[in-house]
């Protein structure tokens, strides 16, 4: 009997916090609902061919001082365009989850602000597709200005100062940033479509323990910026398709404990550039089992990065290695195409476009490696860092990672496997 009442005692906990098990289920119908809708308690809000018009308010949806909420199903529409504006917006609220929703014409579609145990999933997230100013045309009348300029656009989902938050399985495209973190912790982007936007892809300030994994990135102009943050770990990603001359797949900047690994990095302007990372002397970053291909400069990294560059293939690259006087970081056995011998140079073509930033623009020129290898033939330049190892074959690119769980569990699934326990060890008791 006392562990009979052991086990009623924990169905009752775990009735308590489920979300699915105290939250009331409201089904909205179909057509237009007019919003704003505000939720302030548990519910679980369905969807049924439903758009909720925000008629360019500030939000469409809120959740505040909330616990146990679900969002299924639903297409939200026209945020103001000011200030923070969304879609949804999800505030001090805890164990949230958001699925197969739709947002279209919000400034910020998804902002997540103050809040723990939040699920972002199987969604399709936008801001506004075009920018609704137009100026004079030289040919008369008025000429629409379409996405040139960031400040109409709103990042993807914004998570302010949160904690486990997972953003899994969506497509986010026609943003500012497609995930903007800023003092948030425990984040878990996994297996996402990130796929055109004004900025970054995936944008990280101060953040701590971040895993990005699985996901498609290209059309910003930039995938992975990580700022000052530690814990970052950006596993199984396809990054492409960054080509402005700004364009780079995936930055380091004054970050700790980084690692990159296993990605397919191709297609843009640069690959990977490190500054300053490792930030402090007991932080690490690697860069290892990455495909590097395809880019006008594979690798950039400034004089004082601590970076480790190991077992990647680093091939077909304009230029492999963007080097500088000297190089803290460390190669080791990556595969450049089969030579036996590679060290990186730093040419007097390199000094001059370093030494003079206008002159960089010359690197979108067709003549650029003409030139480059010209004065390299006269001027060789000196050897600033040796891979001492390199690989003689390609390295097999691992499986890709794959999905994670999600952190906030079907409590639902465990009070029914328990409710059938009891009622077993309740037959047996009689």
């Amino acid at each position: 009997m006392r562990i009979f009442l052991v086990l009623a005692i924990l169905a009752v906990l775990v009735l308590a916090v489920s979300p699915l098990a105290w939250g009331a289920a409201v089904r909205l119908p179909s057509g237009v609902v007019e919003g704003p809708i505000v939720v302030e308690g548990p519910a679980i809000i369905m969807g049924n061919g439903t758009v909720v018009d925000g008629h360019n308010g500030t939000a469409v949806l809120v959740i505040r001082n909330a616990r146990g909420v679900r969002i299924v199903g639903v297409t939200l529409v026209n945020s103001g365009r000011t200030d923070m504006a969304s879609c949804i917006y999800v505030e001090n609220s805890t164990d949230v989850e958001i699925v197969g929703v739709h947002t279209e014409r919000c400034l910020y579609p998804i902002v997540i602000s103050n809040s723990r145990n939040v699920v972002v999933r199987d969604s399709t997230v936008e801001s506004f597709r075009e920018v609704p100013v137009f100026g004079p045309s030289a040919f008369g009348g008025e000429l629409p200005l379409h996405a040139l300029t960031q400040f109409f656009q709103g990042h993807g989902v914004y998570v302010w100062y949160s904690f486990n938050v997972t953003i899994r399985n969506n497509t986010v495209s026609n943003t500012l940033d497609g995930v903007y973190c800023d003092h948030a912790y425990n984040l878990s982007i996994v297996g996402n479509r990130l796929v055109g936007g004004t900025r970054y892809a995936v944008h990280l300030m101060y953040c701590g323990n971040v895993t990005l994994a699985g996901n498609t990135l290209s059309r910003f102009v930039a995938g992975l910026v990580s700022m000052y943050s530690r814990g970052v770990r950006a596993v199984g990603n396809h990054f492409h398709g960054f080509k402005s001359v700004a364009g780079t797949a995936v930055v380091l900047f004054e970050s700790d404990h980084v690692d990159v690994t296993r990605n397919l990095i191709t297609d843009s302007f640069t690959g990977v550039e490190v500054l300053r990372t490792p930030y402090t002397d007991v932080g690490r970053a690697t860069v290892r089992n990455n495909t590097i291909a395809y880019n006008f400069i594979g690798i950039k990294l400034d004089e004082t990065s601590r970076v480790k560059v190991m077992y990647n293939n680093i091939v077909e690259n304009v230029v492999q290695v963007h080097a500088r006087s000297r190089l803290a970081a460390e190669f080791r056995g990556n595969y450049w195409g089969g030579a036996r011998a590679v060290a990186i140079r730093r040419t007097i073509f390199d000094w001059a476009v370093e030494s003079t930033p206008a002159f960089s623009i010359i690197r979108a020129s067709p003549s650029y490696t003409l030139l480059k290898t010209a004065l390299s033939q006269a001027m060789p330049g000196a050897v600033v860092k040796v891979d001492e190892v390199p690989a003689l074959r390609p390295i097999p690119m691992p499986v890709a990672h794959s999905a994670s769980e999600e952190p906030l569990l079907p409590l639902a699934l465990a009070t029914a496997v328990l409710a059938a326990l009891l009622a077993a060890l309740w037959r047996l008791s009689r």
